[in-house]
């Protein structure tokens, strides 16, 4: 359970596992501003962030991406799709098209992109 403005719960987040017939408490771990849970059955890492909620595959340090966030990789690949189509007579459509099927995750893109 995720307390987003901690008005409800303390702390903010917090789990629980069925043993044995009954629910025990998951400890989390950190501040309380950037808690963290790790779940058995989804194979990841609850972590807070303020008032966000992210899940993080365990052992990487960057949070499984947002939908906002997938959409906005969708639009740009689709974006440097659009600007493939245009252009295949200037001998760089391959490459060009290499880098827009290379999806890039917006937070840790580096470079210039399509």
């Amino acid at each position: 359970m995720f307390d987003p403005l901690g008005e409800h719960l303390q702390p903010r987040l917090q789990g629980y596992r069925l043993v044995n017939g009954q629910y025990a408490a998951l400890v989390a771990t950190g501040a309380e501003a950037e808690s963290s849970i790790r779940s058995g059955v989804l194979g990841a890492v609850l972590r807070t962030q303020g008032a966000i909620l992210l899940v993080q595959e365990p052992g990487r340090r960057r949070a499984i991406p947002t939908i906002t966030e997938l959409e906005a990789m969708w639009l740009k690949q689709r974006a440097c799709l659009k600007q493939t189509e245009l252009r295949p007579e200037t001998g760089r459509w391959q490459e060009v098209s290499r880098a827009c099927f290379t999806l890039k995750d917006p937070r840790t893109a580096r470079g210039r992109g399509c």
